[in-house]
């Protein structure tokens, strides 16, 4: 029974990504084309968002939390520590932390 649950949410998962793949073409197109900066930056938000809400209530579904192991996640997992490490010693750790309004070059974001 939560067999089903577990392949029901992974597919709307992967779903969601899809659409995400499909959609960030258009959205960043110019901005007269697809409206404003903080659209792009909402949709893709909140589809990384939502997609990765329903593959971990998945994983709690199943009863086991498990990531695939891949070179790509490997680094991934670097990359982030290294951004973390950055904002860190930065002069101005708040800012480089957390950022300042929509700049996209904060750790978090």
């Amino acid at each position: 029974m939560y067999q089903k649950i577990v392949t029901k949410f992974n597919n709307i998962s992967f779903t969601i990504i899809t659409c995400i793949c499909a959609l960030l073409p258009i959205f960043f197109l110019p901005s007269t084309v697809s409206g404003l900066t903080a659209v792009k930056g909402a949709v893709l938000t909140i589809g990384v968002l939502l997609a990765f809400s329903f593959w971990i209530v998945a994983q709690f579904v199943e009863g086991n939390l498990r990531a695939p192991k891949s070179r790509i996640f490997a680094a991934l997992g670097i990359w982030v520590v290294l951004a973390l490490a950055s904002a860190l010693v930065s002069p101005n750790t708040h800012w480089s932390l957390w950022g300042r309004g929509f700049s996209i070059d904060s750790c978090v974001t």
